[in-house]
């Protein structure tokens, strides 16, 4: 069992439980068990995830390859997502707020925040 037993031993009731995570290394590489009671549509992860494969798909290739520049430079994700789109304060938050915005929207986030990085 990964993690053993007491990685996955919860003292709340099952109706009040929060998510849980195991956090493991398989062959030296860290990786992350994440599990809620919440469908996986309606969790912040997801909702994350979502917004960030359409702004790649949006941006395109010269938005893929600034991230990608942000994340050679050392920024995790979240904060190179958030750079690239000059979002500020909370950038998790700032993300999620980005998941009600249609297309449209988004496109013009990112077409903004390149004219703001170009000049």
């Amino acid at each position: 069992m990964i993690g053993g037993p007491e990685a996955w031993r919860s003292s709340h009731p099952p109706h009040r439980r929060p998510p849980c995570k195991c956090r493991e290394r398989h062959h030296g590489r860290p990786f992350e068990i994440f599990g809620s009671r919440r469908p996986v549509r309606e969790q912040v992860g997801w909702r994350h995830f979502e917004v960030e494969e359409r702004r790649l798909a949006l941006g395109g290739a010269p938005f893929r390859a600034a991230i990608r520049v942000l994340r050679h430079d050392g920024l995790k994700t979240e904060p190179a997502f958030a750079r690239a789109l000059g979002l500020d304060g909370d950038r998790y938050a700032a993300r999620l707020a980005l998941h009600a915005q249609d297309d449209a929207e988004l496109l013009k986030r990112i077409d903004h925040s390149r004219r703001d990085t170009a000049g």
